[in-house]
C-alpha cells in the first residue's frame, strides 16, 4: 500500500485551509506587536495555535486574510471596525 500523498491528494488538503491574519503580541520578543499569517480550517484551530506558539491573542482581531487586509488599508482601525456586524 502506497502512503504517499499524490499531488492532487495534497492540493485538496490544502484547499481545506483558509488564510487568516492577526495582530498578535510576542510574548517572548518585549511584547511587540506583530501580524501574522496561519492557515487552518477554522478561525477557532487559528486562535489555538498562535497562542500555542506563545503569542497573546485578541480574537477580535484575528480574521480571514481579505478582510484583516481591507480593516488595515481602509479604516482608522478603530475597535469598531474590528467588530462583526451581522
Amino acid at each position: 500500500m502506497n502512503t504517499q500523498l499524490t499531488e492532487i491528494e495534497e492540493m485538496r488538503i490544502e484547499l481545506k485551509h483558509i488564510a487568516y491574519k492577526a495582530i498578535v503580541t510576542d510574548k517572548f520578543n518585549d511584547n511587540k506587536k506583530i501580524i501574522v499569517e496561519i492557515y487552518q480550517r477554522t478561525k477557532k484551530d487559528a486562535i489555538r495555535d498562535l497562542r500555542g506558539n506563545g503569542y497573546a491573542v485578541n480574537v477580535m482581531k484575528v480574521k480571514k486574510a481579505p478582510v484583516f487586509d481591507y480593516i488595515m488599508n481602509n479604516t482608522n482601525c478603530e475597535s469598531w471596525d474590528w467588530k462583526e456586524n451581522n
